[in-house]
């Protein structure tokens, strides 16, 4: 191992600690690990931006001789008007074409895959699982939904199974929380395997 390796395996360390000693409180040393995490994401991402989707997408075929990549380049422009006061509703345009073209490609994709892939999953349950299973399954789902019926007050039929789909939400909620618990608390583990093998073990000679 070379000594830039080692020394990164270090600052990996330093870095790691630095964040989780928010968890005792906030402190000098977490702020300056923040400040480096913040600006490296952003300048890591200002440069992917300019690599990866400015110049291969806008300047790239601009000069192949695609003048019509100048529209999308023109109104990203127009936003940065925002900045001054005096013409700041050129701004407005961009924001409006922005805003329409997104929601409309995004409702049909969100559309399929939150509403009809959702329903077709919850059906297919019937034939690719036990009866009792999808049974289950398609009770949990109904009752969750209608315990989200803000249009009706929440009596009689309907208020058991807002109480039974609030029962089922709750023990969603709680099995992904555990599952983000162990997740990270595996990438903590990781990271000090990491740590030990490329820092600590070089020191040793192991």
């Amino acid at each position: 191992m070379t000594l830039g390796e080692l020394a990164a395996a270090w600052f990996y360390l330093f870095f790691s600690a630095a964040i989780l000693s928010y968890l005792w409180k906030l402190n000098i040393v977490y702020r300056i690990a923040e400040a480096f995490s913040v600006g490296g994401a952003m300048a890591h991402s200002l440069i992917t931006l300019y690599g990866g989707t400015i110049e291969s997408f806008c300047f790239n075929p601009i000069k192949a001789g695609q003048l019509q990549r100048i529209i999308p380049v023109a109104l990203g422009l127009m936003i940065f008007f925002r900045l001054t006061r005096r013409y700041a509703w050129v701004a407005r345009y961009p924001t409006v074409v922005l805003t329409g073209v997104g929601t409309g490609v995004l409702f049909g994709a969100t559309f399929d895959a939150q509403i009809l892939s959702q329903i077709g999953m919850t059906a297919s349950m019937f034939t690719t699982m036990d009866l009792l299973s999808a049974i289950f399954t398609f009770i949990s789902v109904v009752t969750v939904l209608t315990y989200f019926i803000y249009t009706h007050e929440h009596k009689g039929p309907l208020g058991i199974s807002a109480r039974l789909g609030r029962v089922f939400a709750m023990f969603s909620f709680g099995m992904n929380f555990a599952g983000e618990i162990i997740w990270y608390m595996t990438l903590v583990v990781g990271i000090l395997i990491n740590w030990v093998e490329k820092a600590i073990n070089p020191l040793l000679g192991l």
